[in-house]
């Protein structure tokens, strides 16, 4: 579990339901969330609509068309500077990862048949057909190609074709509301930097994935959008050798994140051999999502109950910050795929990414020891009764001598309005303590006001409270 702070007085009204007091304060923080990406963020500044432009990712004209629309400003002397440069680069895949786009495109079919009476097998193969082979021999959806077949077939109908796709449709509908506020979180974590740069990248037809992805809100919460007719996994080595590798700046985390097993298999192939994490979103209301790859070393999130794919993407994101995962991708896979993410996540910094421990005491003479024991050690070894210290204290003395509190679990969350109109948050934190070399489960029950005279007064929020219940 983790809390992120923020500062706020923003208003709030409140319901007598314990649900509805919690969806309308995690609303609120969503707002101050978005808040704090855009308007009060100065570090890395939202370009104004006409700063923006699109900048060709190749300079070969014989590639794919591929553009980026930078949507923050990056201080490029801060980029060069290794305690304030960005530590991981998420590439997030749009269709059926942050967008719901096969309920987006089936509720399109039933749509045009219904106004247009056509058959849905007729729909179906004529959607097919407007797949149009690229440069590379990839299929790419022309939409414009569907709608000349559309009016051919329906010449009295062309202005009822042209409404039924520009018209009455709220895009933001389909957007992913679980992976919208993990990338909230991961993006507003701080005010000073930006440790975590979020990337979207999307294939296929250029001017209909730009007019999709324009519609929707998306460019709140990330900080580029780069569309591609081509290989992502091309576009992402170019980016990486062009705005890293080049000006001298080190290489963050990469974790890439798609629903398309062609995807993440072209993702395989990318030249990193360390710092890399290749994710599969297997979305059951995704078209695809649910093949499997033909590559190995892929970590599956799968979306088996509300937002849980969002909520392990967002701890699998927050995990690899910490430097002890730097390792091999043989070995980041290993630490992913051979535990549970929850675990991997609670768990990542007490054992130093599960390598050691380290304690520190104070002995008798004022002097600070402090001592590192590996992930498995034990009290009771014949290892552990080596003397270290003037007082006689072996390693045993020194591991049980601290009350090394382990990962906490919060339970049986509730919010509930009192007498003065104020609302209090109420949960029973659950959680393990080494005491005198024992581990024991402690239970504290936690209560406080959240919200005083309609203003937010709690300084941070459950990062998984918030993801787990967006709706």
């Amino acid at each position: 579990m983790e809390n992120i702070s923020i500062n706020t007085k923003s208003k709030i009204e409140v319901e007598e339901n314990s649900e509805g007091l919690q969806k309308n304060f995690l609303n609120l923080f969503e707002k101050e969330f978005i808040e704090r990406r855009n308007e009060k963020n100065n570090f890395y500044r939202k370009l104004p609509q006409n700063e923006r432009k699109l900048e060709p990712v190749f300079d070969d004209i014989d590639k794919p068309l591929s553009f980026i629309d930078r949507i923050r400003e990056r201080k490029l002397e801060v980029e060069k500077d290794k305690e304030g440069r960005e530590k991981i680069w998420v590439i997030i895949d749009f269709d059926d990862v942050i967008n719901k786009t096969t309920t987006y495109q089936r509720l399109m079919g039933e749509r045009i048949c219904s106004n247009l009476g056509l058959d849905k097998k007729e729909y179906e193969e004529m959607y097919e057909e407007s797949k149009i082979k690229n440069k590379e021999n990839k299929r790419v959806l022309r939409v414009k190609v569907l709608i000349d077949k559309l009016k051919e077939k329906f010449p009295d109908k062309k202005e009822l074709i042209d409404n039924l796709f520009n018209e009455d449709i709220e895009y933001n509908n389909f957007i992913d509301q679980g992976m919208k506020r993990a990338l909230l979180a991961l993006g507003g974590s701080s005010n000073d930097g930006r440790d975590i740069r979020i990337t979207v990248l999307t294939f296929g037809d250029m001017e209909y994935q730009k007019s999709r992805v324009e519609k929707t809100d998306i460019d709140e919460v990330v900080d580029d959008i780069i569309y591609t007719e081509g290989s992502k996994r091309e576009v992402l080595e170019t980016l990486l050798d062009r705005e890293y590798e080049k000006k001298g700046v080190p290489t963050p985390f990469i974790i890439t994140i798609d629903d398309s097993k062609e995807q993440v298999e072209d993702y395989s192939g990318i030249g990193l051999s360390n710092n890399f994490v290749n994710m599969h979103y297997r979305n059951p209301q995704g078209k695809k999502s649910m093949q499997e790859s033909l590559v190995g070393q892929v970590v599956n999130v799968t979306e088996n109950e509300q937002n849980e794919a969002a909520l392990n993407f967002y701890r699998v994101c927050r995990g690899c910050l910490d430097p002890g995962t730097h390792l091999s991708r043989e070995e980041v896979f290993r630490m992913l795929n051979d535990r549970n993410i929850n675990d991997f996540y609670q768990h990542r910094n007490e054992y130093n990414m599960g390598r050691e421990k380290i304690i520190s005491k104070i002995d008798s003479e004022g002097v600070k020891r402090t001592i590192h024991f590996s992930a498995d050690y034990e009290i009771g070894l014949s290892k552990g009764n080596k003397i270290i210290d003037k007082d006689g204290l072996n390693l045993d003395d020194y591991f049980s001598s601290v009350e090394a509190i382990y990962p906490a679990v919060e339970k049986n969350i509730k919010y509930f309005k009192i007498s003065n109109g104020d609302i209090n948050r109420s949960s029973d934190m659950q959680f393990e303590k080494i005491e005198g070399g024992v581990l024991k489960t402690n239970l504290k029950h936690i209560e406080s006001v959240v919200i005083h005279d309609n203003n937010l007064v709690l300084p941070f929020v459950n990062v998984e409270e918030f993801i787990k219940n967006a709706e």
